[in-house]
């Protein structure tokens, strides 16, 4: 019986061993930006990473200069964003043909080292001056998805913001294979230079989900006990 509890724990520990990963180092920006890499106006700010897409001359009326800008930093045009994602030149227009343009933002990216099976997800909020055109992105692997559908009116003007998305959570897919994948999220000024917009991100995590094998083995373990306790009642 005591073998049996022996294997059992020690099948567990190869188990964990097996599941372990590496997570994200400062995924939680406790108390800096360090680990990650940018492009534009990001800054650290409540223990979060903001991202705008003020410039330093001032793009909202009735505000002064850099009213919106975080960081002190210019922000950075679109093409500069697109080469450093690799894209090609107009990737991020949002509507080139109707002529909508993006024109200028900020970046903040990583490379991310995942395994099979792993999720990442993170905390963001979009706010924003502009009720048209601006936009943030989030690009995992090869996957490039919208975080700002549903602005609506700020109750309490948050960083003195007119509109917000409210709080929200992005979770990727699961990770097909080990591999180390591009990270980024990212905020533009499109159609116009009008108004500013800001971009909130927080907790970017990695989460392991057991591949089958693994809930296998963890069944198998359970099967172990439950005989282990037979024997010992009878």
């Amino acid at each position: 019986m005591q073998t049996t509890h022996r294997l059992a724990l020690v099948l567990a520990a190869s188990l964990v061993s097996a599941s372990a990963h590496a997570q994200i180092t400062n995924g939680g920006f406790a108390t800096d930006l360090a680990g990650w890499s940018s492009a534009g106006d990001v800054a650290h700010r409540d223990g979060t990473a903001f991202l705008t897409t003020a410039s330093l001359a001032g793009d909202d009326d009735g505000f002064g200069p850099a009213a919106f800008n975080f960081s002190g930093s210019e922000v950075v045009s679109s093409g500069d964003i697109e080469a450093l994602l690799s894209f090609p030149a107009g990737a991020l227009d949002p509507d080139a043909g109707a002529g909508v343009f993006a024109f200028e933002g900020s970046l903040l990216y990583r490379n991310v080292s995942v395994q099979a099976g792993d999720v990442l997800s993170f905390y963001w909020n979009f706010y924003s001056n502009d009720a048209a055109n601006d936009y943030a992105f989030v690009l995992f692997d090869a996957l490039t998805f919208n975080l700002t559908d549903g602005l609506t009116r700020s109750a309490t003007g948050d960083y003195g913001f007119s509109l917000t998305t409210g709080a929200g959570t992005f979770t990727s897919a699961p990770a097909s294979e080990t591999r180390t994948i591009s990270f980024a999220v990212g905020i533009l000024d499109t159609g116009d230079f009008n108004a500013s917009s800001a971009l909130a991100i927080d907790n970017v995590t990695l989460t392991a989900i057991p591949e089958p094998s693994t809930y296998a083995a963890l069944a198998g373990l359970a099967v172990l006990g439950l005989a282990a306790s037979r024997r010992r009642r009878a």
